[in-house]
């Protein structure tokens, strides 16, 4: 029963307004960005919601395999904002801003997570010590559930941030590609699916050019969609099947690219936005990192026997923390980000006066 809800709400929140483009190519604004993650993040949800029960129908099977193929789509969207924001130069408060961003839910995530553990006597996956309190905000232990997405980010945003400043005449792509390898090697870390990162540098930086050999071709793109999340699934299944840790790795890096590429080419022809998922869209970084702790809770109190209790109580938790960490981030980084904007001008001014 629980899945047949989770799907209802699914289709409930994503069509409304939706459209299928027949004869003008959509172009990935940053509004248009906003609705598509409150979509992902949904999906992530349910993606590891589904993990949690043992006994699982089609929906739910369907669901636990999504996991790789949303999380690159999100890294994807990641670099193409950011290569549409920043088409020149970057300087070093770039960084600054976006770590920022990144850290001040991260760390209230923690704060969260803490004081539910104790207040609900629930078991993290950390046990909640200064030490790994300490650790943890520093991303080399994760009490917040999912949270190597954190580290992940921040590393490419650093990455991205050289990528500008050396070298500015080698393609963006090439540069960030190679130092993503590097990266993986020296920290250790095979975050497979943040290789679709590179993909969304590339197609940010070609995307009027891609369009305009759409004009006219709806039809072509559905079918480039079409193969490219067939070929997506099947190296998908076909890594898993084989159980060998590294041949798996390799294909997950290989679909999260390729599944990315496909959702592009989706969403030249298909349209999706309204307020629900523009708001939370808006809200889908705290949904990624509070879903984990609000799964707990809510097999904590009512467990697996009452699936669909489960599924609302679950759901609900997550919407009302992220929704609360997220104006509690605002206020603030608001007023920090304005105060760096606030020098930076005076900076400008002070330059063009000298």
């Amino acid at each position: 029963m629980a899945e047949v809800i989770s799907l209802l709400i699914l289709f409930l929140i994503a069509l409304p307004k939706a459209k299928v483009l027949i004869n003008n190519a959509n172009s990935l604004t940053a509004d248009f960005s906003t609705n598509v993650k409150g979509f992902l993040c949904i999906l992530i949800f349910y993606n590891h919601m589904a993990s949690w029960f043992e006994t699982q129908g089609v929906i739910f099977q369907l669901f636990s395999h999504m996991g790789s193929f949303v999380v690159g789509v999100f890294f994807f969207l990641s670099a193409f904002g950011l290569t549409k924001a920043y088409p020149g130069e970057v300087s070093f408060s770039f960084l600054i801003k976006r770590f920022i961003k990144i850290l001040v839910p991260y760390w209230i995530c923690e704060i969260i997570y803490i004081v539910v553990s104790v207040v609900c006597n629930i078991t993290l996956q950390v046990d909640v010590t200064w030490k790994n309190i300490f650790l943890s905000a520093i991303q080399l232990r994760t009490i917040v559930e999912n949270s190597w997405y954190v580290g992940a980010i921040l590393l490419l945003y650093v990455i991205f941030y050289i990528c500008k400043k050396v070298l500015p005449k080698t393609d963006l792509t090439l540069k960030t590609t190679l130092l993503m390898i590097i990266a993986s090697f020296i920290f250790k870390g095979y975050w497979t699916t943040f290789f679709a990162f590179p993909l969304g540098i590339f197609i940010g930086e070609r995307e009027q050019r891609i369009l305009n050999l759409g004009k006219g071709k709806r039809f072509s793109f559905f079918i480039v969609s079409f193969m490219l999340c067939s070929l997506a699934i099947g190296l998908k299944f076909y890594g898993n099947s084989i159980g060998n840790e590294m041949y798996m790795n390799i294909s997950d890096m290989l679909t999260s690219v390729l599944f990315a590429s496909a959702v592009f080419f989706i969403l030249t022809f298909v349209k999706i936005g309204n307020r629900i998922l523009k708001f939370l869209g808006n809200i889908s970084y705290e949904i990624y990192l509070l879903h984990g702790l609000a799964l707990r809770v809510a097999y904590k109190y009512f467990g697996l026997k009452y699936s669909v209790l489960f599924f609302i109580v679950a759901f609900a938790v997550t919407i009302l923390l992220s929704f609360l960490t997220n104006r509690v981030s605002s206020v603030i980084i608001k007023p920090i980000l304005k105060q760096m904007k606030s020098k930076e001008k005076n900076n400008e001014i002070y330059n063009a006066a000298s």
